[in-house]
């Protein structure tokens, strides 16, 4: 699978977890553009794009944020298929959804197939005093299943940039960061989770270990502010012409049984 453009490098990721447990927070952190809320409301997504650049070239990640409840199930089923990486979100205040963390890794398999790129997040860890999950125990957990794991929280854009820049660095090989340099007021979180999880790979040696350095070396991949709405507007149309045929598909059979 493949969304990548000659000129501008396409990462599409998807944002899955429990209601209320920050996703949107987190996908919306330090957003270049945002789907516009009627097409929210058409394609049952909330949309960021984040554009950064990486070795003079401009690579783009859209982050996909679908709507909670029931009625959107199957939307979001069938959007694993074409995503290159995935967040699984958890609120650290919140065990409950912590331990449905299989649920949604199970949904995964099963409907990915393990293809994609996969990142677990523990949100609201500022909300010390309600700590419902440690940071050893998720830590364990997703070293157990090989991956990667941070906690941030919604406040902390600098640090959502690094994860951001971490999956690109996941998904693309070429483009792989041997060395992140940080220049951030929450470098001592951030060096926490950076050395502390080690950046368990979803492969065994298939990327280098990380390290981290902080110094004022501009980091290998760099956000830039210029976005491009290419892949926007090419996946509106994509979803507008599939449930165009998938309505015709349903008027055509409603039609044979009147």
């Amino acid at each position: 699978m493949s969304v990548i453009f000659e000129k501008n490098r396409l990462y599409q990721t998807l944002v899955i977890g429990d209601k209320g447990v920050g996703k949107s927070s987190f996908a919306f952190a330090n957003a270049n553009s945002v789907l516009p809320r009627d097409l929210v409301n058409f394609m049952h997504f909330q949309q960021a794009t984040h554009t950064f650049e990486a070795n003079g070239k401009p690579v783009e990640l859209a982050v996909w944020v679908p709507l909670t409840g029931r009625a959107y199930d199957c939307t979001r089923r069938a959007s694993y298929k074409n995503v290159h990486g995935i967040f699984i979100v958890y609120d650290v205040t919140k065990r409950e959804s912590f331990n449905h963390l299989q649920s949604w890794l199970t949904e995964i398999q099963q409907w990915n197939g393990g293809n994609a790129q996969k990142v677990i997040i523990g949100m609201k860890n500022d909300l010390v005093n309600q700590r419902g999950v440690s940071f050893q125990e998720a830590k364990q957990y997703a070293a157990s299943l090989n991956i990667p794991m941070f906690e941030v929280s919604a406040h902390e854009h600098d640090f959502i940039d690094i994860i951001f820049k971490t999956m690109i660095s996941y998904i693309q090989p070429d483009i792989h960061l041997t060395l992140i340099r940080i220049r951030s007021e929450h470098s001592v979180a951030v060096e926490r989770n950076m050395q502390d999880q080690g950046h368990q790979n979803a492969a065994e040696g298939e990327h280098a270990h990380r390290e981290i350095g902080i110094d004022d070396v501009p980091p290998v991949i760099k956000r830039t502010t210029k976005p491009s709405e290419q892949i926007l507007h090419q996946l509106f149309f994509q979803q507008y012409n599939k449930s165009h045929r998938m309505f015709s598909l349903f008027l055509s059979s409603f039609f044979l049984y009147i």
